[in-house]
């Protein structure tokens, strides 16, 4: 059974009943990148979530009709970056598929700062008519960040552990990784590591202060 939402209820009948022909022949292939990767205190960064139904199935307007999975970093990493929020409400854009119903997500900046977990859209109207993430990869979401810490963040996409990473095209061909292990995220083709540096100020203090210790040094030597 697919843990994320079930955009339509014919699908969620064939798969109620578990007939394993709903899974799909090829692979869903996400990916992640950034507009930027290195960012001092304080500055921002766009991440994009992307992915391409990498199987004949996925031909025409037979597109994606509903996605979900997480983004995390590891709990190493934490208060390096943030999920910008705004009055409360966590600055994601959902792309597709276009039209689509309310999304939803459960939690972001838990348990570690930057997490989004369960990102969860389907479709307006179930089948609907879809491009996305046929033939290449289609934009799916951006998430805004910040960066709060130095230090390194390196995210992925797919399944925290408890809400599921996959997704359905039109047909209810389904592609649900702990079900049918026909998702991945391709992390050889993503941007995901964030470096916060220190701010430029902070840096030149830095240099100024290695620069007058190596001469005290000297002096001693």
């Amino acid at each position: 059974m697919v843990k994320g939402r079930i955009s339509g209820w014919g699908c969620a009948l064939v798969l109620s009943l578990g007939l394993s022909s709903v899974a799909g022949a090829g692979m869903l292939r996400y990916k992640l990148t950034a507009d930027k990767t290195a960012l001092t205190v304080g500055e921002e960064a766009t991440l994009s979530v992307w992915a391409w139904a990498d199987d004949t199935a996925a031909t025409g307007n037979n597109g994606l009709n509903e996605w979900h999975a997480s983004l995390w970093v590891g709990t190493a990493e934490d208060e390096v970056v943030e999920v910008k929020e705004i009055g409360g409400i966590a600055v994601i854009n959902i792309l597709a598929p276009d039209p689509h119903d309310t999304p939803y997500h459960v939690s972001v900046n838990s348990p570690t700062s930057g997490n989004v977990r369960g990102i969860s859209v389907g479709s307006l109207i179930f089948p609907q008519n879809s491009t996305t993430g046929v033939g290449d990869y289609s934009l799916l979401a951006t998430v805004q960040i910040v960066a709060i810490g130095e230090g390194t963040a390196t995210y992925t996409v797919g399944d925290d552990g408890v809400y599921g990473f996959g997704g359905m095209l039109k047909d209810c061909t389904v592609y649900e990784e702990d079900s049918y292990g026909n998702v991945v995220f391709e992390a050889g083709e993503s941007q995901r590591v964030i470096t916060v540096i220190p701010e430029p100020a902070s840096l030149m203090l830095l240099v100024v202060g290695l620069v007058g210790l190596r001469r005290r040094v000297r002096r001693g030597a």
